[in-house]
């Protein structure tokens, strides 16, 4: 399989070497209607960007920030300010090197909340000299399959909000096209192939974004499975104000 995982990234090989299924799905309630306004529409264009925009963004806002202080590297939720530059939306960090975890953090309101259930940034150039296209294909074509197997091995997801389960959340899958990012060169601790200059890339993976909350305290809570056994929960503790 071609690609390089990023989140999880060190779970994942740890889950496959050591056999772990640990999380255990969430208890939600029943589909509402309430619940189909909770999250922007797959095919929509919030705030003037198509989600596979939303979602290319999300992944050069991620890989650009230092390892250390990296909010999807950290079990709390205190990192969760890093760099929050764009104005519509906060973006929140993804499961990590983590089996689960639970985080809290503050959201300003009036802004939507970015959520990595499930995410995969396959680029290039890389180290191996066997990490090229075949002949024929282009490095496009090349990327997203190697973005396609990996996100191919999610068979069960499901995602709360207030206890209130989003619904077709399979729906939310999203692959970008091949797009430039600049990653932060202690990324190279998950990522090999981070050269701190211009890269392209494919993403895919399920990436939702949530309409704005009314202030007050909201709880997120997502679980993936993978056919490989691999299970995680991440849960936010999210307060709008």
């Amino acid at each position: 399989m071609h690609g390089r995982i990023r989140f999880p990234a060190l779970a994942l090989s740890l889950a496959m070497a050591l056999g772990m299924t640990t999380a255990t799905p969430e208890l939600a309630r029943a589909d509402t209607a309430g619940a189909r306004q909770v999250a922007f529409d797959p095919s929509s264009h919030p705030y003037g960007r198509s989600m596979q925009e939303w979602y290319r963004d999300w992944w050069r806002w991620a890989i650009a920030i230092p390892f250390d202080r990296h909010p999807s590297l950290d079990p709390t939720g205190a990192r969760c300010t890093a760099d929050q530059n764009d104005r519509h939306a906060w973006l929140l960090g993804a499961q990590g090197t983590f089996t689960s975890v639970d985080r809290s953090c503050t959201v300003p309101a009036r802004r939507a909340v970015a959520l990595g259930l499930s995410v995969y940034l396959n680029d290039y150039p890389c180290p191996d000299p066997g990490f090229e296209p075949a002949p024929g294909q282009t490095l496009e074509e090349f990327l997203t399959e190697g973005a396609r197997q990996t996100i191919d091995t999610v068979d069960a997801l499901t995602l709360t909000v207030d206890g209130t389960v989003v619904p077709n959340v399979f729906s939310h899958r999203t692959t970008t096209p091949l797009f430039t990012f600049t990653g932060d060169v202690s990324m190279r601790q998950l990522d090999p192939c981070i050269t701190g200059t211009p890269q392209q890339a494919v993403a895919d993976g399920y990436f939702v974004l949530l309409k704005p909350m009314k202030p007050g305290v909201h709880t997120v809570v997502w679980t993936v499975h993978h056919t490989f056994g691999y299970a995680y929960t991440v849960r936010y503790t999210l307060t709008v104000r």
